[in-house]
Order: C-alpha cells, then structure tokens, then sequence
C-alpha cells in the first residue's frame, strides 16, 4: 500500500439495477455473493443494504422491557407515536435534567413516531446509520491492494468485523457512537484527514459517554509518542483491580449537572458489585470466549511491540494506530472497573485487529517467521469468533437467510435462530 494513498472513500457506490431487485428478492444470496467479490466497488455498498435489512428482521425484546436497549426504545416509539409529541417539547427533553442526555436516539425515535409505531422501521434506520459507519470502517482494510488473505488474516478479518456487528443495533447509542468515533480515528491517522476530529466528537451527540475517548483522542495528539512508555502503560493496568468511587465522583464533578445522576447511576459500590455477582453466574462458555479473546489480543500486541523497531518506520500510520490502540486500551482496561466502562474496550481492540491484519499482511516476519504464534491462535480465536455469532444469533431469525425485505414488514412475529435450532435438533 503506498504510504500516502488513501485507504478509503466514504461513497457509497451505486448498485445496477439488477442486483437492486436480486437484492429485494433474496438479500441474503447477493450478499453472500458481494462478501467473495468483496473488490468490486458496489459490494460494499450491498454490506450496507443487508445492514438495513437486518434491522428490519431484527427482533426487539418488547416483552421483556428492561432486558435490552432495544425493548426501551421500541417501547418509547410507540409512547411517542400514542402521545403525539411535539417536536418542541421533545427539544425542551434533550440535554435537561429529567430528559435525554443524548441527540440522536431521542430525535429519530420522535421522527419515526410521526409516521408509525412499527419499530421495525425504527431499526432499520438505527441499522442504516450504524452500517453506514460500519461498512465504511471495515472497507478501509479491505480496500487494501496489498492484502492476500490466508486462514489466519481471514479469521482475524472477520474478528474486526465482529468486534461490534450489526446485531449490537440492540444498543444503538452506544454502539453506533463506536463506529463513528472510529470513522473519526481511521480518517485521522490512515486518511491524515483532520476532519476525523469532527466526526470522533459527532460521537458524543450520540452517547453522552463518548466524551471520555474524544478527550483521550484529544490528549493522545499532543503526549510523546513513546512506543515503550505506552506499552508498558497498557500492561501495567491489567493489574489494577480496584478503584475508589467517591474519588472518581468527585474527578467527574466537572461535567455539567444533567450528567451527574448518570455519574452516580455507574459510579457507585453497589452497582458495582451487582455487575460482579452477575458475572459470576455467567456459562462456563461466555467466560471462556473472554479468556480467548484477551489472549490473542494480548500474544499479538506483544508481538508487534517485540518487532516494533522493525516496522514501525516503514509503517507510519500503523504505528500510530498501535500506539493509539495501547494508549486507549490502557485506560479503556482502568474504566472497566467501573460498571460499563469495559465497553471502551471495543475502541481499543477494533484498532489492534486492523493494527494486527496489516502488519501480517505487510511484514515478512510476521507472514513467516513467528509460525508457532499462528498456531497457538488458531483454537482460541476460532472459539472466539463462534461464540461472537452464537451472541448474535439472539437477534435474528431464519427469516435474515430466506426472506426479503417484503416478507420482513408483514412478518410479526420471529422466533431467534438459537431458539429455532434448539426446536430442530
């Protein structure tokens, strides 16, 4: 890849009008078809189409309110829609202490409401803006010339595409702030596009919390970007275990009041302790899946810090992106002992898997040399990688593989696909 060219266009590009109505026939064929020719330009623009169509067969837990983001927001369509809310009482809502603290899910939940309460419109337009943002994050390696994919860039290709995929639509603030922070990353250090600043701060209109990743985006431009420093600093909190909560109550004083119930809501010992209980009820399976997921990560961001010197000059914008990806995960790893702070993580290893299918794409040493870490990766990461789907598999039905977009908005009812495969077998 040369070192000045872009790695991605935010087009979209246009699709024929024969592949539109195979497309409305049977998504899941043609996009199946467009991921093995994945090259041709119009491809990705069918990965975001089939994003828009899983939100329309995407299945909202509306029964059991509580259990998922994605029950409260099918909920509060359809209070919007019964209400008749008015535009200038749902502005007077937003940013205000009984209100939202957010811009986006508020607003085109109230624009939804105006028409319909059928919340599969909803998430399909929460899955449009979402794959938008994914399709153009996962297009900046697989526009790469210089990738030729083998078994173990293949697996570690589709690890970055499930480090937050399209299902996660569940928790649409959070997750689609994710993929527009990492817009923002990506167009900073591949494209060397100032205005990735912009758009890591949209993120914040998104989810209140994303404050936190644009302040260390922020920082990171000006700290010395020292390789062994950040390292260490990334190992180093692995080992923090504990943090003092009043104290964190107090360091986050500064925000404005409409965030502090939120602040006290995580930032609290009994909350904290909830979370723990329940992690420790989790299957055997769930933990496992973790276990796997930090050890890859972890055996390859040692391996590139162990060959930096010998990458890192012909590699610029990688080296950026690693050394982002271990200032970020360091303090993504110090939040995460706070209740949800882990999800920070997310930032950190979506930049250490595009960090990791580059340098084995592109580096000798890691293509030949260091054949015992292929094999030791494997397992784990393959175990990982079924667990991420089977995660998945709670938000979709058969209809995702055999319907069209027609059968989705006349289908009301959908059993997950777990469940239809436990009622198979």
């Amino acid at each position: 890849m040369h070192p000045n060219k872009p790695y991605n266009t935010a087009k979209l590009p246009r699709i024929s009008l024969g592949h539109l109505v195979m497309f409305l026939l049977w998504p899941f064929a043609v996009f199946v078809r467009s991921l093995r020719q994945y090259r041709i330009p119009q491809s990705k623009t069918i990965f975001w189409l089939f994003c828009i169509y899983f939100g329309l067969v995407f299945i909202v837990a509306e029964n059991y309110v509580g259990s998922a983001d994605s029950a409260r927001y099918a909920l509060q369509l359809k209070e919007l829609h019964r209400e008749s809310f008015s535009f200038s009482a749902l502005v007077e809502l937003i940013y205000s202490e009984v209100g939202y603290v957010d811009i986006y899910q508020p607003l085109l939940t109230w624009i939804v409401a105006s028409f319909t309460n059928n919340p599969k419109v909803l998430f399909a337009l929460f899955a449009a803006v979402f794959g938008f943002f994914y399709v153009q994050n996962l297009w900046m390696v697989l526009n790469s010339k210089q990738i030729r994919f083998s078994p173990l860039l293949f697996l570690f290709v589709l690890a970055l595409a499930l480090t937050n995929p399209i299902w996660n639509i569940n928790g649409a603030r959070m997750w689609t702030a994710t993929h527009i922070f990492l817009y923002g990353v990506l167009h900073i250090y591949l494209n060397q596009n100032k205005k990735g600043y912009l758009w890591a701060a949209a993120s914040i209109l998104v989810h209140f919390s994303f404050l936190f990743p644009v302040a260390l985006l922020i920082a990171y431009a000006f700290i010395p970007k020292n390789a062994t420093i950040l390292f260490v600093f990334f190992v180093s909190t692995s080992f923090v275990n504990e943090i003092n909560y009043e104290g964190l109550r107090e360091v986050l004083g500064f925000l404005p009041e409409i965030f502090q119930p939120r602040v006290w809501g995580y930032a609290n010992e009994q909350y904290a302790e909830q979370i723990r209980a329940s992690i420790e009820e989790l299957s055997w399976h769930v933990r496992f899946a973790d276990y796997c997921q930090k050890f890859v990560l972890y055996l390859w961001t040692i391996l590139a810090f162990a060959f930096y010197d010998k990458w890192s000059k012909n590699l610029p914008k990688i080296r950026n992106l690693f050394l982002l990806g271990l200032f970020i995960g360091g303090f993504a790893k110090i939040a995460g002992l706070v209740p949800s702070g882990g999800r920070f993580l997310v930032l950190s290893n979506f930049i250490f898997c595009m960090v990791f299918i580059f340098l084995i794409a592109e580096f000798t040493v890691f293509r030949f040399k260091v054949q015992w870490a292929k094999q030791i990766t494997y397992l784990p990461l393959t175990f990982y990688l079924i667990f991420a789907f089977r995660t998945g598999m709670d938000y979709y039905g058969p209809l995702l593989f055999v319907g069209n977009p027609l059968f989705a908005l006349v289908m009301d009812d959908q059993i997950p696909l777990i469940e239809f495969i436990k009622s198979v077998f």
